[in-house]
């Protein structure tokens, strides 16, 4: 990665996994699970990026990774020049999340689910054992009807999925993190409310085009609005910026 001090401050803090869809990747995740090691996986994204800046997160000692999500992120990093010359692809994280789970499926694992709305916790299951029968669930948690710092996770939940939103997924993390004992960690953000059939996902084409972020903001435009109309440019004009100074420092070296 470049050395410029605004990119430093941008990316280079993250470990951003540029092709998670990769078979390299997919077999570091595989051996993470044989061999009981902890991977923290998480999503990057222009709204989680000016989070995780202005918080400690990102010093708190745990290792996070980063999947690189949406249409906004996926042009800054190559506006940038940080991407690699497989990063062709844009990767949904929702979308993403179902890849990852159909690849573990392949395994007769135990799973813990925290996270989404109160009295869906048992259509979560149903999505589950229609899509991945061979994650046995443990038990799942919604994000308002428990407290959340007494939970006690099963020591034999090789999968941990947490879908709290950002920030506080990744701060639950923080705290909690030297008492889990599972070996695959995902932060799915909305993804649970998606499986629930609490919130729908915008129509495929959307999906398609890099506009379910609108879907999204006329479905819940007073949580919203700001992240969308306010956070996306502020992002790419942040991005235009960077890109804009490492062309005038390299003309004039």
């Amino acid at each position: 990665m470049a050395n410029d001090k605004a990119i430093s401050n941008m990316f280079n803090s993250f470990n951003v996994v540029l092709n998670p869809y990769s078979d390299d990747f997919l077999r570091y995740i595989n051996d993470c699970l044989e061999n009981r090691r902890k991977l923290v996986l998480s999503y990057l994204n222009a709204y989680t990026c000016e989070k995780y800046q202005k918080s400690l997160f990102l010093e708190s000692g745990v290792p996070f990774y980063f999947i690189p999500d949406g249409v906004g992120i996926h042009i800054g990093l190559k506006m940038l020049g940080l991407a690699t010359e497989n990063f062709s692809r844009r990767v949904v994280s929702t979308d993403f999340w179902y890849y990852l789970l159909t690849f573990l499926n392949k395994n007769h694992i135990n799973c813990t689910i925290i996270g989404g709305q109160r009295n869906h916790s048992d259509k979560t299951i149903l999505y589950f054992e229609k899509n991945f029968s061979n994650i046995n669930i443990v038990s799942v948690y919604d994000g308002y009807s428990c407290e959340l710092g007494n939970l006690k996770i099963s020591n034999n939940s090789d999968l941990l999925v947490i879908g709290l939103g950002t920030p506080q997924q990744e701060q639950w993390i923080i705290d909690n993190y030297s008492k889990l004992e599972s070996s695959i960690i995902i932060l799915v953000g909305s993804a649970i409310d998606f499986w629930s059939g609490a919130k729908k996902r915008a129509p495929v084409w959307m999906q398609k085009t890099g506009l379910e972020w609108l879907y999204r903001l006329f479905q819940e435009p007073k949580r919203l609005w700001k992240r969308y109309i306010i956070g996306i440019p502020v992002f790419m004009f942040n991005i235009i910026l960077i890109k804009v100074k490492l062309m005038f420092n390299k003309e004039s070296t």
